[in-house]
């Protein structure tokens, strides 16, 4: 079974992102489905564990385009907007030392136009990551 719908709270859509790595492609099916037949302000938040543009990364293997495509389909498919992003551009590290070293934007936030025309004025703050992997976000 997929990534199932979080919260329905006061007609507004909560959508959990963290998709376990088979579960990314049923994951833009669902959300295009469910996205696509509402018409309550949405918002889609965390970690997507994939890139969305090719420069969300660096040191590690390159990225390929066709790697990102569902990803950045589902995205423009709904009309989603992203959320204003303010302190570290990098939002996840294997903790790597020197050559070993990765750094990606993996974690995010979108909002559909229903709920950025409400909440559109706010931004995520992502600060250097500490014990995580994963930037502290707020």
């Amino acid at each position: 079974m997929g990534p199932q719908f979080l919260q329905n709270y006061r007609n507004h859509l909560l959508y959990p992102a963290y998709p376990l790595p088979k579960l990314i492609k049923p994951l833009w099916v669902e959300r295009r489905r469910n996205g696509q037949t509402t018409s309550l302000p949405w918002f889609i938040c965390g970690d997507f564990n994939a890139v969305l543009h090719t420069t969300d990364r660096i040191f590690g293997n390159p990225i390929n385009l066709a790697k990102i495509k569902d990803y950045k389909d589902c995205i423009q498919d709904l009309l989603l907007i992203e959320l204003a992003q303010k302190g570290n551009y990098y939002t996840w590290t294997n903790k790597q030392l020197g050559a070993a070293r990765i750094c990606s934007r993996i974690d995010r936030a979108f909002g559909n136009h229903e709920w950025m025309m409400k909440w559109g004025h706010l931004h995520i703050v992502y600060e250097l990551p500490q014990m995580s992997d994963h930037a502290p976000c707020s």
